[in-house]
Formats: C-alpha cells, sequence, structure tokens
C-alpha cells in the first residue's frame, strides 16, 4: 500500500498486512524493540482479528471494507497535563475526513467516538508510553467504517462512510487524506495552538449545551448538560445547577 509522501515525516515507514490480531499491538511492542519505527510510521491491515477499542472494547470490522491502522508518534513537547490534546487532535482529524464528504450531522462524542446522525461510524484508541512526566510514543490507533454496509446486530449503531455518501469509496485516498489532516493539526499543537484546537474540538463536541439523559457505572440515569471538557479529559456535566466532572466509563450516553 502507497501512501501519500509526507514532508514532515519523510522517514516513515509502513507495515502492511492482510491479517493481524490487533495493530495497535503490534505499533505497541514495535515501540518497544530495538528497531524503534520512525516518527509518522504506520500499521495497517485488511483483516483485524481481535482490535482493540477504549477500556477492553472489542473493535469489529468486516475485512477489507475499512481502514484499520495504528500511527506512531512521539510528542515529547506535550506535558502530561495536556495527554487529552491527542484525542482532541485525531478526532478531529478524522472528522475532517468525515466532513469533506460533505456529510451532514457529524459530530465527535466525548472522548473520542466520531459519530453521524448519532450512529458511530469511527473509534479512536491511544496508548501512550511515558518515560517520567514525558510521553515517549504515543499508538495512535484508528477504525474507521468505509466501505461496510452491513454489521453484526449485537453492534450499538453502526454507520459508514458508504451508508452515508450512498457510493463506495476509495479506502487508500480516505487514509492519506486522514493522515494529512492529522499531520497538520499535530504541528499545529506542537507549535503551540492548544487554545484553538480545543475551541475546535469545542464547536464539534456531541450534545455540548444540551439537556440528555447519562447513565453513571452504577448503573443510575440523570438528566444533565454537557458544558465543557477539562484538559485532563474529564467530562463537565451541569448536573441540577452542579458541574460534576466525569472520567472515561464513569459516564455513558443514554
Amino acid at each position: 500500500m502507497e501512501l501519500a509522501s509526507s514532508q514532515f515525516y519523510p522517514k516513515k515507514t509502513i507495515k502492511h498486512f492482510d491479517l493481524l490480531p490487533s495493530t495497535n499491538d503490534f505499533a505497541m511492542n514495535w515501540c518497544q524493540s530495538d528497531d524503534l519505527p520512525p516518527e509518522g510510521s504506520v500499521v495497517i491491515t485488511e483483516n483485524q482479528s481481535n482490535g482493540r477499542g477504549q477500556a477492553q472494547n472489542k473493535w469489529h470490522s468486516e475485512a477489507h471494507q475499512n481502514l484499520t491502522f495504528s500511527m506512531i508518534y512521539y510528542p515529547d513537547f506535550l506535558d502530561l497535563d495536556h495527554i487529552f490534546a491527542l484525542n482532541m487532535l485525531t478526532s478531529l482529524a478524522v472528522l475532517d475526513v468525515v466532513l469533506a464528504q460533505k456529510i451532514p450531522n457529524a459530530f465527535v462524542k466525548w472522548p473520542n467516538d466520531i459519530i453521524i446522525d448519532s450512529q458511530k461510524v469511527a473509534g479512536i484508541l491511544i496508548r501512550n508510553i511515558l518515560s517520567g512526566k514525558k510521553i515517549a510514543a504515543s499508538i495512535i490507533g484508528i477504525g474507521l467504517n468505509v466501505n461496510q454496509t452491513i454489521f453484526p446486530p449485537e453492534l450499538p449503531n453502526p454507520t459508514s462512510l458508504q451508508l452515508k455518501t450512498h457510493q463506495k469509496l476509495n479506502k487508500l485516498a480516505i487514509l492519506n487524506q486522514l493522515i494529512q489532516a492529522f499531520e497538520t493539526r499535530y504541528l499545529a499543537l506542537q507549535s503551540g495552538n492548544y487554545a484553538s484546537l480545543k475551541a475546535n474540538y469545542l464547536d464539534h463536541l456531541f450534545l455540548l449545551h444540551q439537556k440528555h439523559s447519562f447513565v453513571r457505572k452504577d448503573g443510575v440515569t440523570f438528566r444533565g448538560i454537557i458544558v465543557d471538557v477539562r484538559d485532563s479529559g474529564h467530562l463537565l456535566v451541569d448536573v441540577d445547577g452542579r458541574i460534576q466532572p466525569f472520567d472515561f466509563k464513569e459516564i455513558g450516553f443514554v
């Protein structure tokens, strides 16, 4: 698979597999080997048999129809207090590609799912290797449903770009667009453009400033209004006039 050349990461290595259990696991092991991958390197597979999602969830993808890949970067410029910036820029890069297909009603659903008409089209898993108080490496896994049209019934409300555009799309072209969008936003963050990144994330955040039903991890449901996201990634929800922070998997959308 040939990716478009990058003026910023010309030494990147592409590892393309027909079958791989998990691109994220492969990339993690690669980063911990003696043969350290160049920044911007990509691990991609046509068929991912054991894809990883957030909090030990699985990512299901039909072989040869979608994009399942992981990118490797070394954001040592980013302090741990702003580590959620990687989630924000990755989700916005995926959203850039979705919006480029002229698809309406696309949003980022906290923390970093991409939804269209409240249906999930992409998921993101970021795993970091830390060295002291620095991020030594980030493995950024992305699953984007491109041309899949039939999904297992147990999946909660999935969709794909083809289902929304009513046309089969070129996966390689989509992949190149996505990597370019990511690199553009990554370099902007590296240049200190954090404030505009967060503002852009909030501009596209699903249900921001809207009353909605949520469920806590103990099963209790409640009504609240998303008002902000902390730099740490905690979701801030106004519950009866009191702002409450929630970490990943402490709260769900009903």
